[in-house]
């Protein structure tokens, strides 16, 4: 039987969330991915390993994108963006951002010294934010993202 060209391949899912899942990668978030998918997140990408240890899982929650990969043996952030190509960000957005955002609408201290290194639980309260984003509150989220993006352009005139 063959399958269809376009057909999601889970065989080796189970393969990646372990690997995803290792204390060097991300255990966090391939806890996360498995929440998600439990909750019923349906997989709309899939792909696995290529070469240099690349994986690459999409899964669909709501209104949003939620993606997770690996890459030479390191863990990408878990990143999000709309399901509806009408709807177009700039990038793909850290989720750690959108929980960042949650936290703050809800008077939670959370400090944002460090994006790359922000300790967000996106696992305690990544639903939370994702929910909070589908009640109509993207452009929090993108006024953080543009933040990020403008400080990153600031840090590197500084270097130059």
């Amino acid at each position: 039987m063959s399958t269809p060209r376009d057909a999601v391949v889970l065989t080796n899912l189970p393969r990646f969330l372990k690997h995803l899942g290792h204390h060097e990668r991300d255990p966090i978030a391939s806890a996360f991915a498995m929440l998600l998918l439990d909750e019923g997140g349906e997989v709309v990408e899939f792909w696995g390993p290529e070469q240099m240890d690349v994986w690459r899982l999409t899964i669909r929650r709501g209104r949003h994108l939620l993606t997770f990969g690996v890459e030479r043996g390191k863990s990408d952030f878990v990143t999000l963006r709309p399901a509806d190509e009408d709807r177009q960000w700039p990038r793909d957005i850290p989720l750690q951002f959108a929980v960042f955002g949650w936290a703050r609408a809800h008077s939670i201290d959370l400090i944002l010294d460090d994006p790359l290194h922000f300790p967000a639980d996106i696992l305690a309260h990544g639903t939370l934010a994702l929910d909070w984003l589908g009640a109509g509150n993207e452009d929090v989220l993108l006024r953080i993202n543009a933040a990020y993006d403008e400080g990153l352009g600031r840090s590197a005139a500084a270097q130059g």
